[in-house]
């Protein structure tokens, strides 16, 4: 085999520094129970545990588990869960607008105002997505 090994014959260096290179970044799959409190906090209020299982159609004891770690939050939750936290530097700042204007408001009313006030600006061209 001319001097070289079959690993160096089969898989060229370049080959899999290119491949490495190719792989888009991936956020990290895993929330803890911290993480899960503080997001959800932020966009439901402090009573967030029973409208987080209502947005994500799981039950609410599924939600305590999750919370006091009894049971890992799969990565199919993980990403519903940050999609709906997910709004932004222009999104706080019109959420912190919002509750400034209209102090009696919900915390979780707020952002859902704030949800469709940036996907009216994203549609009308004025924010990229």
């Amino acid at each position: 085999m001319s001097g070289r090994t079959y690993r160096q014959t089969r898989f060229p260096r370049e080959t899999v520094l290119r491949r490495r290179k190719a792989e888009p970044p991936q956020k990290d799959p895993v929330m803890t129970p911290a993480e899960l409190a503080t997001v959800c906090e932020s966009v439901y209020g402090p009573w967030w545990r029973s409208a987080l299982a209502r947005a994500i159609n799981r039950s609410p004891r599924l939600i305590y588990c999750y919370e006091h770690g009894e049971r890992r939050i799969p990565p199919s939750v993980t990403a519903q869960i940050r999609a709906l936290a997910d709004i932004g530097l222009t999104g706080t700042t019109i959420r912190n607008a919002v509750k400034k204007a209209a102090p009696e408001i919900r915390v979780s009313v707020a952002h859902r105002i704030v949800r469709q006030v940036l996907a009216d600006l994203t549609a009308a061209g004025l924010l990229r997505e």
